[in-house]
């Protein structure tokens, strides 16, 4: 544009050395993150060292009496601490608990779990090839361990709180593919509480029982990573619970308890899990 002011020529020039500056940044933080997410394998709790990867998405997993759904979110940062947070539900089956299996299987429709977990550890570098990341994990759920209900009245619902330790072995074979190995163990209380209506003693009175539990899990996973951004993480479990169910807990139903054994007792769980990393 051109105009004259007080007998002088003034000519506007489009800023276009500005935007091509921005355009310019732009340009070169999208690089810098395609750079990052190319060196990332795509396991949650893994990032290249010294910058942050944060991550998004869902798993499912299957066990003998349930199915199991989480939504999560994970950041390990430039200072290389890992931190996640869970949120779950299940879908409860009309079958047989195995680390429960004293306790009959329900006649009617379960009631769904629900629950949180949180994880903080460390991702070390020890290794071109290898990651190593300690972690502490706390769950908390909500008819997840042991549910029953029945079409006489009959209920137990259970609340558990655990606190884990654990460690998770990541071996970045090529680009796309990281096979791993996670484990983890530590103490688990499951809180029950029900009516048992059909009991000689203590007839449609609400009981209230605790089942300590030392819970081992072994996870082996595999991370294959269908884009720069974006995993595939299958993995199989197996978990091993011993039972130390207190004297209400421990008492068969007709004497008013809810028929725990005090045994050792394992499942297996196959599950995938969908990241998206940025």
């Amino acid at each position: 544009m051109v105009s004259l002011i007080s007998g002088l020529l003034i000519v506007d020039i489009p800023d276009v050395y500005a935007t091509n500056n921005n355009e310019s940044v732009v340009l070169e933080k999208t690089s810098e993150s395609s750079a990052i997410l190319a060196k990332y394998d795509g396991i949650v709790g893994n990032a290249p060292k010294d910058v942050t990867v944060s991550s998004a998405g869902v798993g499912i997993q299957e066990t003998p009496n349930n199915t199991q759904a989480y939504l999560f979110f994970s950041q390990t940062l430039a200072n290389q601490i890992y931190y996640e947070v869970r949120v779950w539900g299940a879908y409860n089956y009309m079958t047989q608990n195995p680390i429960f299996d004293s306790v009959p299987v329900s006649n009617i429709q379960n009631p769904l779990g629900t629950g949180f977990s949180g994880f903080l550890g460390y991702n070390f570098h020890v290794n071109e090839h290898i990651d190593m990341t300690p972690y502490a994990r706390m769950n908390y759920f909500k008819n997840f361990q042991l549910v029953y209900e029945d079409s006489n009245g009959n209920y137990i619902n259970s609340t558990t709180l655990a606190g884990f330790l654990g460690l998770k072995i990541s071996f970045k074979e090529t680009k796309y593919f990281t096979p791993y190995l996670n484990f983890w163990m530590g103490f688990q209380q499951v809180a029950l509480i029900g009516t048992l209506q059909e009991g000689i003693t203590n007839q449609g009175v609400v009981q209230t029982a605790t089942v300590d539990q030392i819970v081992a899990n072994t996870q082996i996973g595999f991370g294959f990573k269908v884009s720069q951004s974006m995993s595939l993480i299958p993995y199989w479990q197996y978990q091993t619970a011993a039972n130390y169910p207190d004297s209400v807990a421990m008492a068969k139903p007709e004497k008013g308890g809810f028929g725990v054994n005090s045994q050792t007792n394992s499942i297996q769980i196959i599950g995938a899990k969908f990241n998206v990393s940025w």
